[in-house]
């Protein structure tokens, strides 16, 4: 009879490592990801997103409403105004 050598794994060693590993690297991921959101994502970057969206979406509502350029100039200036007063604290 061959003497085969025995191979002993224990499994749960392994498990133990590889989670701590992974629970490492997923700690400097967060703390990455993190700081880079906090870096980007600034007061001032959402107010620029949410004056881009609300441009475009005004400008696709008055286009919409009327082919005539000059009714859709006219509208684009009340429009701003108004918005204008808004954020101002103003009376519409």
């Amino acid at each position: 009879m061959m003497n085969i050598p025995t191979i002993r794994i224990e499994l749960q060693g392994i498990r133990e490592t590889v989670q701590a590993m992974f629970a490492g690297s997923n700690n400097e991921l967060t703390e990455r990801i993190t700081e880079t959101l906090e870096r980007t994502i600034t007061e001032d970057w959402v107010q620029s997103r949410i004056n881009e969206e609300v441009a475009k979406c005004i400008n696709k509502a008055i286009s919409n409403l009327s082919d005539s350029y000059t009714l859709q100039t006219a509208l684009t200036k009340i429009i701003v105004e108004r918005l204008e007063n808004i954020i101002k604290g103003e009376p519409a």
